[in-house]
């Protein structure tokens, strides 16, 4: 059954027709439960229970008597009171202990003592403490609120996604921007989710608080008539207190819409391109000049070796030498410690034993000059495009001709009309540029690529496989990159290296005729075919 008309739908005049239907089907319920309800009591001739049409006359009676407002208001103000005190100290109290693994032990682990007591168990404590009035409410309340809010923040801050925490040093964050611009965010989602839960325990703390403890508010109003054995007034401020706690807990969920506007369901308008074309050669120039002038690193591993566990090696005394400028792909079986590698070549993993130096220095020296693209991009969610590639800046340090050349790098890549999109409302081709960009904003000599093109079609790899190689060939940039793609490594690189299945074997080499950007026909070139077949028997041979 389709309530509504099929006209109103095509002409738009209804923004959201699901939320409209929705709120049909609940009414129905309703509805439908009231007749259920009217027909228990009618063949229940003895019960002292009242029907939803004497409910109904209680609860009319009501709405014209100002006593009502008045209770409303009181009840209201101590929710206020207690759910606002439970926010601040259970945020607060939550990101400590997130943060910080002294303050978890400090406080978060006593206080779970205390979370198995219900909130209405300190009533006695409250009454002693306080007396009967405001106060010993509202501090029941706050029991009751602080815990569902205070364990959601601590949740949402553990379990902030490591992947964007280590983006977030690999481009320089510091330990403030990264809670502010990484943990906060990331969050907030599960803190509104503990806000909203919180209120609704407030309301039905400050019920059961009025009925001990006040006199005022609507859990008063309910005690006093139930002692006067008036049940439909009874089930009337029932009615009123599900319909204003609902209203309350309706009201705290459009803080999601308010502060995570992420989390909207959208995508890129499909009249936008979601493949910008190639770069040509005038964009290619445009690029370069907007950036700044860079020399490529030389990289040298000497004796590297490194494992997860000591028993088991990932790296084995490694040896390598990439010279400046160089586009270096490196391939192997799944395990064999090729993303290892790059992780070490970032800083975010130490080597056992050996040596890593990049231009002549320790990486952990030089990290600020090696930019970093992640295999799922780890771009950040609550970030748009432009606030994305921004975060490439190191230090946070952004001007008026940073900011020039940043607005001229997103429209040379095609990703003007998306700018102010967020991740999730664009394609992965486009999210592909804008991991790019940002790992390019800030100038590295060295640039690192865990598999960014695995999960694209064929076509959209072939582009951005075009793109990212002239930028690096216009900007002397060294690339080192991790892929499982023959054909792309073949493509994209001056040399291939080959790991080993066993760490302890060496690392195989093969060599390209060094040359700038492929030509596209390159691809069905018989050249190409031979170095792709070569490089399988490697390939085999590695897996032996």
């Amino acid at each position: 059954m389709n309530f509504l008309p099929h006209k109103l739908l095509k002409k738009g005049r209804l923004k959201n027709p699901r939320k409209i239907k929705g709120y049909i089907l609940a009414f129905t319920t309703v509805f439908f439960a009231g007749i259920g309800w009217h027909i228990a009591v009618y063949f229940s001739r003895d019960s002292i229970i009242p029907g939803p049409i004497s409910v109904l006359d209680a609860v009319f009676s009501l709405l014209i008597n100002d006593d009502l407002f008045s209770d409303i208001f009181s009840s209201l103000t101590r929710v206020i009171a207690g759910f606002f005190l439970a926010a601040i100290a259970g945020i607060f109290v939550g990101s400590i202990s997130g943060v910080s693994q002294t303050a978890r032990h400090l406080i978060s682990n006593p206080l779970e003592l205390l979370r198995p007591i219900p909130p209405i168990a300190w009533i006695p404590f409250a009454l002693v403490a306080f007396g009967i009035g405001h106060k010993s409410a509202i501090f029941v309340i706050f029991i009751g609120g602080f815990f569902p809010i205070f364990t959601n923040t601590l949740l949402g801050i553990n379990n902030t996604p490591k992947k964007l925490l280590e983006a977030g040093k690999v481009l320089g964050f510091s330990s403030k921007r990264r809670f502010k611009d990484i943990i906060w965010p990331s969050a907030l989602p599960s803190i509104i989710s503990g806000l909203i839960i919180g209120l609704g325990i407030c309301w039905m703390c400050v019920i059961a608080a009025e009925m001990i403890s006040a006199r005022s508010g609507l859990g008063y109003q309910i005690q006093l008539n139930r002692q006067l054995l008036m049940i439909d007034k009874v089930i009337a401020y029932m009615v009123v207190i599900g319909l204003v706690g609902f209203l309350g807990t309706w009201l705290a969920a459009q803080l999601q819409a308010v502060f995570v506007p992420w989390l909207k369901k959208g995508n890129a308008n499909s009249k936008i391109s979601r493949n910008p074309p190639l770069l040509d050669v005038a964009d290619s120039a445009s690029l370069k000049s907007n950036f700044a002038s860079t020399n490529g690193a030389n990289v040298e591993l000497r004796n590297l070796t490194f494992g997860y566990t000591p028993e088991q090696p990932v790296i084995k005394n490694c040896n390598l030498a990439i010279s400046e400028g160089e586009s270096v792909a490196v391939l192997g079986s799944s395990g064999c410690g090729k993303s290892t590698l790059l992780r070490l070549l970032i800083g975010l993993e130490s080597p056992d034993n050996g040596n890593i130096s990049i231009s002549d220095e320790n990486n952990s020296k030089h990290c600020r000059e090696v930019s970093l693209v992640f295999q799922d991009l780890a771009l950040f969610p609550w970030m748009t495009v432009k606030k994305n590639i921004q975060a490439g800046f190191k230090n946070n340090s952004c001007s008026q001709g940073d900011m020039n050349v940043l607005d001229k790098l997103i429209d040379t890549m095609g990703l003007t009309l998306v700018q102010n999109r967020y991740p999730h409302q664009i394609s992965g081709g486009q999210q592909q540029r804008v991991a790019l960009l940002r790992s390019l904003i800030s100038n590295p000599s060295l640039l690192l690529m865990d598999e960014p093109f695995s999960s694209l079609d064929i076509r959209t790899r072939n582009r951005l496989q075009k793109d990212v190689l002239t930028l690096v060939k216009e900007r002397n940039n060294t690339l080192i990159f991790v892929t499982h793609d023959i054909r792309e490594a073949v493509f994209m690189a001056d040399r291939i290296i080959v790991m080993p299945t066993i760490c302890n074997r060496s690392w195989s080499e093969y060599r390209i005729d060094k040359s700038n950007v492929k030509p596209d026909d390159f691809r069905a070139s018989d050249e190409f075919l031979n170095h792709c077949m070569e490089i399988s028997r490697l390939l085999e041979n590695a897996e032996q």
